[in-house]
């Protein structure tokens, strides 16, 4: 809730076909709801209106399972966010992830 969420989202939205938003289970953490009404901003300033598609989840083990049932051969998987983030991520794709111990 602190970042400059625009800044953020304005050149992975450039690019990026379907967008996955969730949030960690961390309380500083933007809602997907309120980063899907940013990128709808930023989509109105831009001429090539991507992403496509844009899903919100309750959690970031629900956006790898979406964003593995979108996934095909010529796509690209990017996790972006915070460390608590993309631990979780690691841990819904069966790693360790390095901070879980700091949620606890």
């Amino acid at each position: 809730k602190d970042k400059d969420i625009s800044g953020i989202l304005s050149p992975l939205i450039d690019f990026a076909e379907t967008v996955i938003l969730t949030m960690p289970g961390d309380e500083r953490a933007e809602t997907p709801e309120e980063l899907h009404r940013a990128i709808l901003d930023l989509q109105s300033l831009l001429r090539d209106h991507r992403p496509v598609s844009i899903y919100e989840t309750g959690s970031v083990s629900e956006a790898i399972a979406a964003a593995i049932k979108e996934w095909n051969d010529e796509s690209t998987i990017l996790v972006t966010g915070s460390f608590y983030t993309t631990g979780e991520a690691k841990e819904a794709l069966g790693h360790t992830g390095a901070l879980s111990g700091l949620r606890e």
